[in-house]
């Protein structure tokens, strides 16, 4: 892809973002190399270096690099979300649930994605990713058996209803 030009009303950082995507989804950048040098990006692309660090922020909130700390940025391919992924695999829970299952929801919460979950959501192209913290009881037959906490995207909540049990504790909840 040509470099970024000031001919169109996309802002540079935009379109070296969208060339740099490019390059990461055809493999030219491989996921195992960390990527080049903030200055050696601005001399290929003949931009400056803050629009090359705009761009790896912006690719970074979209999941296509990958902060490893003192090594660097690397290349990240977001795999195709199919239903939803989860942290944790649900078959290793085992409760036991002889009896009548009620699930309360105690709280829910407006939040922002932090950014370690966005890959899980596969959430692209959006800055201030909003989304609910929903904490939920499970009871069977009136006992306590497991307290979860879970993020949905906005988007994906659209016409919720949650009856609020926020105003007792949890200890008069469960008795």
């Amino acid at each position: 892809m040509p470099p970024p030009t000031r001919k169109t009303s996309e802002p540079q950082y935009r379109q070296l973002a969208a060339s740099l995507r490019e390059a990461i989804e055809k493999g030219l950048w491989p996921e195992k190399d960390p990527l080049p040098a903030v200055s050696l990006i601005s001399q290929k692309y003949q931009v400056t270096a803050v629009v090359v660090r705009k761009a790896l922020k912006v690719l970074e909130d979209m999941g296509y690099l990958e902060d490893r700390g003192d090594r660097g940025l690397f290349p990240h391919k977001p795999r195709p979300s199919h239903g939803p992924q989860f942290v944790w695999n649900p078959a290793e829970i085992r409760l036991n649930l002889e009896g009548t299952l009620e699930i309360r929801v105690l709280s829910k919460t407006m939040t922002t994605l932090p950014r370690e979950y966005l890959r899980f959501f596969e959430v692209h192209g959006r800055s201030g990713h909003q989304a609910s913290r929903i904490t939920k009881l499970h009871l069977v037959n009136g006992q306590a058996k497991a307290l979860e906490t879970i993020y949905a995207p906005c988007q994906e909540l659209p016409g919720l209803l949650m009856k609020d049990h926020r105003h007792g504790t949890l200890f008069e909840m469960v008795d």
